[in-house]
């Protein structure tokens, strides 16, 4: 099984239907949910994205921010964030604590890659890809390709 650890970006994408990067994101989650590969995140991060989707803590948005990452963790693992990450994070030369803790917790997972859009993560000990390059990445490494399909009219046929 591969193990793809998720940075908060792509999430938010997804969550947050972010125009040109929504269907990159959906399709990365969709192919998870369907069990091709396992997709991981950390807890400290369901925070920021709790935090993100009610706009700084609106308590109007609350019930709508917990159904989406309700939905959302039935698609990714959560790993738990301990001493041992924080202390790697410390030491590490990666300036952003957030990003090496992210990091830290992929390696804790055993990830493959991580999936991502900020270039501050490529770090030499774990891939990163955009979740298009992931894909390309699959291909290439495990021989795996992935297409959508929708349904027209009847007829299964590849999404654009």
């Amino acid at each position: 099984m591969i193990h793809a650890y998720v940075d908060t970006n792509v999430l938010l994408d997804f969550l947050a239907e972010r125009d040109r990067f929504y269907k990159p994101a959906r399709k990365l989650l969709t192919f998870a949910y369907q069990g091709v590969y396992d997709l991981w995140v950390n807890a400290s991060q369901s925070a920021d994205l709790f935090y993100t989707l009610t706009n700084r803590g609106k308590p109007r948005l609350f019930e709508k921010a917990r159904r989406a990452l309700a939905n959302l963790f039935k698609q990714v693992h959560i790993v738990s964030m301990g001493e041992q990450e924080a202390f790697r994070a410390l030491a590490s030369d990666i300036e952003d604590y957030e990003d090496a803790l992210i990091l830290s917790c992929a390696m804790s997972v055993g990830a493959d890659v991580i999936v991502t859009r900020d270039k501050g993560l490529e770090n030499g000990l774990i891939p990163t890809r955009t979740p298009e390059e992931f894909f390309s990445w699959l291909e290439e490494k495990h021989g795996v390709t992935f297409t959508e399909m929708r349904r027209v009219d009847g007829t299964w046929t590849r999404a654009l």
